[in-house]
């Protein structure tokens, strides 16, 4: 499934702008807008991701560790 899509570009000054879409009820917003300025401002250009994570039954506790988890893949996907 897909709970959020962040689009980042250059804006009239320059600077990236995150655009954020989230669906109703899902909570991927932040984790989507994180990569897409990361990935903005490791590569220069516009970035569009994608993020969709379900786990049923998800505790606060395991949504914190899934973020902590994709923030690490992304920076050791940015290192390579």
């Amino acid at each position: 499934h897909i709970g959020a899509v962040a689009v980042g570009a250059k804006n009239e000054v320059d600077q990236f702008e995150i655009n954020l879409i989230e669906v109703y009820h899902h909570r991927e917003g932040p984790i989507a807008k994180y990569i897409c300025q990361e990935l903005c401002q490791a590569y220069g250009c516009s970035v569009v991701t994608t993020v969709g994570i379900h786990f049923d039954k998800i505790t606060k506790k395991e949504i914190d560790i899934v973020c902590d988890l994709s923030k690490k893949l992304l920076l050791s996907a940015l290192d390579q």
